[in-house]
């Protein structure tokens, strides 16, 4: 093992997240999305709040369905 080298510490979040409260709007979830920092790479929405899946998909670009993406 390393014993940790390479690796340490930081306040950085990587990932934004939406972990607790009611399930997102549409408004909501753009807005919460364009909030986002640059050393942000990734969101977080936990599942237990409501907000469909599928309309995330939707939103980000990512509807299966339809066979083409969308821009937020």
């Amino acid at each position: 093992m390393l014993d940790g080298a390479g690796h340490f510490h930081g306040s950085e979040e990587f990932c934004r997240v939406h972990w607790t409260g009611k399930a997102l709007s549409d408004a909501e979830f753009r807005r919460f999305v364009a909030a986002t920092v640059p050393e942000q790479v990734a969101i977080g929405v936990q599942s237990f709040i409501g907000t469909d899946i599928g309309r995330i998909r939707r939103l980000i670009g990512l509807d299966q369905s339809l066979g083409k993406t969308q821009s937020l």
